[in-house]
């Protein structure tokens, strides 16, 4: 690749291995001009996912990394998250079905607790559990600049989700919170709830009631009633929809 005004490349789903990677690599080190760059749904692994993280030091106009499928694990993500710490420009990073654990997200939040420019993080579909859950409740405590984070279906228990809902709660940029999955205890719960009561910049929250839990669907509907900028919620297939949660929804239409 030599062209000097490519802006976009996107390479999804060609079986590309941590070899290809490293020739994509090198490319990207030389093309100043590359806004945005899609690998998902190959097979870089983690050695294509450190090339690629060398790579971004050079690659100061990125702004949109899309690594989604990729089998990067821990190592990737890590080596992809020092990478990213003092990156310039890059405002999407999606890691999302990559195999990264609890070490990956306590990296990925340390290298991101002071990060002005990346606005999404899209860790959808790993195996962060409570430990990397935790990590990321911090980060979001502290990161000023992130504006959407995607962690659901990633095994993450009522410690964990009780972290990221106390963290939001105190966080006002966040506009989209995915926590599809995540285990919400009765502390959760009321936490969720007064984000919902409180919170005026989330537009989006996408979270798992569970249908033996009537009260807990109730509580965050019925905290709807004084919020003003959510326009998107999702309960989960399973949330309850008795007639304390219809009322509760009914009183904000």
């Amino acid at each position: 690749m030599s062209s000097g005004a490519l802006v976009h490349l996107s390479l999804g789903s060609n079986e590309l291995d941590n070899g290809a990677a490293s020739i994509v690599a090198e490319a990207l080190a030389t093309q100043g001009s590359l806004r945005s760059l899609d690998l998902q749904r190959n097979a870089i692994g983690c050695q294509g996912a450190i090339a690629i993280a060398a790579a971004l030091q050079l690659a100061s106009s990125l702004r949109v990394l899309n690594l989604r499928f990729n089998e990067l694990a821990d190592a990737g993500a890590s080596a992809l998250a020092r990478a990213v710490q003092a990156h310039p420009s890059l405002v999407e990073l999606h890691l999302g079905g990559n195999l990264v654990g609890v070490e990956g997200a306590v990296q990925l939040a340390a290298c991101l607790a002071e990060n002005p420019t990346l606005t999404s993080l899209n860790l959808r579909s790993n195996q962060v559990l409570d430990a990397g859950a935790v990590a990321l409740g911090q980060m979001v405590r502290r990161n000023t600049a992130l504006r959407e984070l995607f962690v659901g279906a990633n095994a993450i228990g009522e410690e964990g989700a009780l972290a990221l809902a106390e963290a939001l709660r105190r966080n006002s940029g966040l506009t989209r919170m995915d926590m599809q999955g995540a285990a919400l205890g009765r502390a959760g719960v009321a936490a969720l709830a007064a984000v919902v009561g409180e919170n005026s910049s989330l537009r989006q929250l996408v979270v798992d009631i569970d249908a033996a839990a009537p009260d807990a669907a109730a509580a965050i509907s019925a905290a709807l009633r004084s919020n003003t900028t959510l326009t998107e919620l999702s309960l989960g297939d399973g949330a309850p929809a008795d007639e304390a949660v219809v009322a509760a929804i009914q009183g904000t239409l």
